[in-house]
């Protein structure tokens, strides 16, 4: 009974709602008769514990992806953005946020602002006639030559001849 209470508790702090069926919990443990019973729904109660921690865990990830996605969005432009700032806005180790956003996404941090600036790049490319050196500047690289190092990479083409042919690449 004292574990059951520790965990129910310790679920309860990670922030699961109080739901009817812990209601009756005590009353439950009460009219088991024998040693197997008490076993056998002490394994299903952990195991339904473990799997509302999971849950728990997994929201509480899935929202600190998503900060950090809205915020790699709107600091596209800032040439310092890193996971050390993104962490520290969501309010996470660069090391912990890195290995969460790893997880949930399935792509490093780095990677993933790398691409945002590209895509960014890209529709500034398609829908502006603005130089490719501003639009360097307005995605956040350090150089124009980086700028088309990575667009390079990433559609097999220069920015200035993906602008050229933006009407089969748009």
């Amino acid at each position: 009974i004292e574990l059951t209470a520790t965990l129910l508790r310790f679920v309860r702090e990670m922030g699961l709602q109080y739901t009817p069926e812990l209601d009756g919990i005590y009353t439950h443990i009460a009219k088991i008769e024998s040693r197997a019973q008490v076993e056998e729904w002490f394994v299903a109660y952990c195991s339904d514990m473990l799997q509302k921690i999971k849950e728990l865990r997994q929201n509480k990830t899935n929202k600190f992806v998503e900060q950090a996605e809205n915020f790699i969005i709107n600091n596209i432009q800032n040439i310092d953005l890193n996971i050390q700032m993104i962490s520290d806005y969501v309010g996470l180790s660069a090391a912990y946020f890195g290995e969460i956003f790893y997880r949930e996404k399935g792509i490093h941090v780095g990677d993933y602002i790398s691409r945002n600036r590209i895509e960014e790049a890209k529709n500034l490319l398609c829908t502006t006639n603005k130089k490719i050196t501003q639009i360097s500047e307005m995605v956040g690289f350090t150089s124009p030559s980086y700028f088309n190092t990575v667009f390079f990479f990433f559609f097999g083409v220069t920015p200035k001849r993906f602008r050229e042919n933006k009407m089969n690449l748009c």
